[in-house]
């Protein structure tokens, strides 16, 4: 019988998006056998900015994509992410210089407490990890204001307009008032967005002569009044000649595809300015009406992830369900990703065909026991 402990950001995200998605995750603990680059790129760039080091992201990410093991191909695109990752990193640090917290990724646990009683869950903690806290007293800009970074493929105005509600910002909020002792109400968001060049891999010399081959021819001339057809035919034939070659692609290496990179975020070269519409920063408020929304949100919240494992355990144990996880078609083809389990949900292949992580929540050091590091459960 499964009975989770923990709830974390990425769990409760999944329940709202899919039921089943937080069945066959949080519950089954189902993995895709393949890697996920893009969590890898994010868990390494918060290392790198925590520890102010753009080589300790890119160093981070080799070795969780199992860099010392990897050949040919696979090893030329985990070293393409890693430049990737170190770019990220290396724009936010000259983005935003020394203006940092005093301390990063501070975990916590928040009791879900039902609002009208007072009462806490016994079953459930909500458990987060905080990337930016200001400390005792904070410092500067940062004087009970919390920090959150993110990477992002477009953050334009929809990206930043659902902060308004954002379900983590309020969370966040509830648990750093709680340690303070006083209202925490302000985060200062910055989001890095993923660049959008991608690395060459060149050609081999047969694609090269093809398309060179294939090369379209300029645009006709107008003949002159006073040449002959065979003249006209001449002077374009002349131009056509005079047309430089198209140039061979060449695969990119670590160091040219980082100068790219960076020539992408700006800031490297003599008087050269950095994008700062590609490393934003908001600040995000919450009232004390949101606040009190968001404490019956997530009390309704812990009580639907109660459902789904009891509908889960049932299921398991060939007992009558008490209740069926929803599932949400529109979570299948999110942003143009397919999920992991659409085959599972189509009855395209079996659970089989997944691997079985040993706790549901991986990401946290202690897996799904709740060890306090910050909020007495008083």
């Amino acid at each position: 019988m499964i009975r989770l402990k923990t709830l974390t950001q990425g769990a409760l995200r999944d329940l709202l998006q899919c039921e089943e998605l937080f069945r066959l995750k949080r519950l089954a603990r189902l993995r895709s056998p393949e890697f996920s680059p893009p969590l890898v790129a994010g868990s390494s760039v918060h290392i790198g900015i925590e520890k102010r080091s753009a080589t300790a992201a890119m160093t981070h990410y080799m070795d969780s994509m199992g860099g010392l093991f990897l050949h040919g191909d696979e090893e030329w695109e985990a070293q393409m992410g890693s430049q990737r990752v170190f770019a990220m990193v290396e724009a936010a640090l000259n983005r935003w210089g020394d203006d940092w917290p005093d301390e990063q990724e501070v975990e916590f646990g928040l009791d879900f407490i039902n609002p009208a009683t007072g009462g806490r869950s016994p079953r459930h903690v909500y458990r987060g990890v905080i990337d930016g806290y200001p400390g005792p007293g904070g410092s500067g800009g940062w004087v009970n204001v919390l920090g959150e970074w993110k990477t992002a493929a477009s953050p334009g105005d929809a990206y930043f307009d659902r902060l308004r509600i954002d379900w983590q910002v309020s969370a966040y909020c509830e648990a750093a008032s709680r340690i303070q002792g006083q209202p925490v109400r302000e985060v200062r968001y910055r989001v890095i967005q993923k660049p959008t060049i991608r690395p060459s891999r060149g050609e081999d010399e047969a694609t090269y002569r093809a398309r060179c081959a294939e090369r379209k021819p300029l645009a006709p001339l107008k003949q002159r009044k006073t040449e002959t057809d065979e003249q006209y035919a001449a002077r374009s034939e002349a131009r056509e000649a005079k047309r430089p070659p198209l140039k061979r692609k060449v695969r990119d290496t670590r160091n040219s595809y980082l100068d790219r990179l960076r020539r992408w975020y700006g800031g490297h070269g003599v008087g050269e300015e950095i994008r700062t519409d590609r490393l934003t920063e908001v600040r995000v408020t919450r009232t004390e009406e949101q606040m009190e929304r968001w404490r019956f949100e997530a009390w309704e919240l812990h009580r639907r992830a109660l459902e789904v494992e009891r509908a889960h355990n049932s299921a398991e144990a060939g007992e009558p369900l008490p209740s069926v996880p929803i599932r949400n078609d529109s979570r299948c083809n999110l942003y143009g990703v397919r999920c992991a389990f659409l085959s599972l949900c189509s009855g395209l292949v079996g659970p089989e065909a997944y691997r079985v992580i040993p706790t549901p929540y991986p990401e946290l050091r202690d897996g799904d026991h709740f060890t306090d590091t910050r909020l007495e459960r008083n």
